[in-house]
């Protein structure tokens, strides 16, 4: 027999991640129109009790399920966790009406479901492609089934192409295409059709590392930007925890279904937010650099990689490489993610930008940046704020986590530091009602206090995180491990910080003794005297499960070769934050 232990980890409470991510739902992707007929722009709902399912009869039957309560929002992302036979397939089939439960019910948006569901999109680990059809081929074989719409169906299919990073392929038969690219097509497959659910069981299992974490990626934004509901089945507690607003850990355990509250924490950098058990609620052994999630009563425990996420701010080789090479030193080395800056994306244009991000398969972390905010007169600050508004423009349309705000010192011949910093609210909360239009976080990171007289008015988290409780939802801070090592109230800001869902990224290089230029001469990592892993601990037990972000202002390493730079940040890193 084969019941389940569900762990149900309940939605956060609302912060200021739950505005943005509402404003999200507003966002719908050019080209991605719903088809005539189908409304499509909300997820089903999903009600199951006393789901149960036994094969077989007699002496040979087999219980592969239940019974077990459920209850998905529409729109939501759940995922379904466990170890081989223990049902979360045959959940799938159940809640679909793909296979007839043997006792309980199910509802669809309120409705007794008594027939396999037509409004929905399935990916298997297969990719399951006609051989004989191309890809574009593949994807329009939904319109001649359903007999919808030619022409809206295959603008939905260009525009599907185009965000998975598949433009040019259209032609291309599936044993022309990559593991990855076939499972994009895939996707796309099942989306085209602009169904309420999407369903997914395991369909990265049979992907590399690299090409797993890029369509990740590419799944995070689609969803955000269709609102589609999710039921992701997998073994990865990693992929899982990454993706979904919650997640179902199933067991063969004969315990009942059982539930566990949570405390919200950022377990990703792209603009989605997963409810995953905080330190209070977890056994003791499981508090610490690796989160360990373990279902009550289950024979399952699962450890996360004690490595976080890396990613290089361009910042780092932008002396001797442009925005392409960068990308691709990136991609190169397996990262999925990078912050970019706006002068770069100038250089090349935000079309050509984007394309590049596409072709190697890299997203936006950061943007950098929204700034100066402080002018010398009205038209200079009303200047200033336009500025800001299209790098925040810019940052949206590169679908980046958050944007830099950068202050700005004080006016040449000015010793006014208190009517800097209140003109700075003042810009804040403007430039914050047009991010908040847009679905954009910004990100507040207060600089060293050397740098008070030229560069920034921010200058401690205590400001930073007083600004933020101010000015309300959408706001965030980033710490900065160079601008903030010194602060003796650092601890209990980073806590405050996270206690409302706010540190929105965590910088690092080193601080060298002596330094020659505050704001050229950074450290690579383990070269000064900053203990980084001490600080990355105090991050994450403030709850922020993001990446750490590479970044180094150094005419030395500026001067080195950029694989060489990016080589050692990297090892360094691994090294540093490997052991917590």
């Amino acid at each position: 027999m084969a019941d389940a232990v569900v762990q149900t980890l309940n939605p956060h409470k609302a912060t200021m991640k739950d505005m943005t991510k509402a404003d999200m739902k507003t966002r719908t992707p050019s080209g991605l129109a719903h088809p005539a007929g189908n409304a499509g722009a909300a997820g089903a709902s999903i009600n199951a009790r006393g789901l149960t399912k036994v094969f077989g009869s007699g002496d040979t039957a087999f219980h592969a399920l239940g019974p077990i309560d459920l209850d998905i929002k529409p729109g939501e992302f759940v995922s379904i966790i466990g170890p081989s036979g223990c049902g979360k397939s045959t959940t799938m089939l159940l809640v679909t009406g793909l296979e007839p439960p043997s006792a309980g019910s199910v509802e669809i948006d309120g409705k007794p479901l008594t027939a396999p569901i037509s409004e929905i999109g399935i990916v298997f680990q297969d990719h399951l492609l006609l051989d004989f059809r191309t890809a574009i081929n593949n994807v329009m074989l939904q319109q001649e089934i359903r007999g919808l719409d030619r022409a809206t169906l295959r603008g939905r299919a260009d525009a599907l192409f185009e965000r998975l990073g598949l433009s040019g392929a259209e032609n291309r038969y599936p044993w022309q295409l990559s593991g990855g690219m076939r499972q994009r097509v895939s996707i796309a497959r099942a989306l085209v059709h602009d169904p309420s659910m999407l369903l997914m069981d395991e369909p990265f299992g049979a992907l590399d590392a690299i090409t797993r974490t890029q369509i990740r990626h590419d799944l995070e934004m689609l969803w955000l930007e269709t609102r589609k509901t999710v039921l992701f089945i997998t073994h990865s507690i990693e992929e899982a925890v990454g993706l979904s607003d919650r997640v179902l850990v199933m067991s063969k355990s004969l315990a009942r279904l059982s539930r566990r509250s949570s405390s919200t924490c950022r377990a990703r950098a792209r603009p989605i937010w997963a409810s995953i058990p905080s330190s209070r609620n977890m056994p003791k052994e499981s508090i610490g650099y690796s989160r360990n999630l373990a279902s009550t009563n289950s024979r399952v425990m699962v450890e996360t990689s004690q490595l976080p996420e890396f990613v290089f701010n361009e910042a780092t080789v932008r002396e001797r490489w442009g925005l392409e090479p960068f990308l691709e030193g990136c991609a190169a080395r397996g990262l999925s993610r990078a912050s970019l800056w706006g002068d770069e994306i100038d250089k090349v244009g935000l079309e050509e930008a984007r394309r590049i991000l596409a072709r190697t398969g890299i997203s936006t972390f950061g943007f950098n940046r929204a700034g100066p905010l402080l002018g010398a007169g009205a038209a200079a600050r009303t200047e200033c704020l336009d500025r800001a508004r299209r790098a925040v423009d810019m940052a949206a349309e590169l679908a980046a986590d958050h944007v830099l705000v950068f202050s700005g010192g004080l006016m040449e011949g000015s010793r006014d530091l208190s009517g800097a910093r209140a003109q700075t609210e003042d810009a804040l909360g403007e430039l914050l009602d047009h991010a908040r239009a847009v679905g954009m976080t910004l990100a507040l990171e207060p600089l060293h206090p050397m740098v008070a007289g030229d560069r920034a008015v921010i200058l401690s988290l205590s400001h930073a995180n007083t600004l933020c409780e101010r000015l309300g939802g959408g706001i965030g801070i980033v710490a900065d491990a160079y601008h903030i090592w010194w602060d003796e109230r650092l601890e209990a800001e980073l806590a405050g910080a996270g206690a409302t869902g706010r540190i929105l990224g965590f910088h690092v290089s080193d601080w060298l003794v002596p330094t020659r230029h505050v704001l050229r001469d950074r450290g690579m990592m383990g070269d000064g005297i900053i203990d980084l892993a001490g600080m990355w601990r105090q991050v994450q037990a403030a709850g922020y499960a993001g990446p750490v972000e590479i970044e180094i202002f150094s005419d030395r390493w500026w001067a080195e070769d950029p694989d060489l730079v990016l080589d050692t940040a990297l090892s360094r890193c691994r090294s540093i934050f490997s052991g917590g």
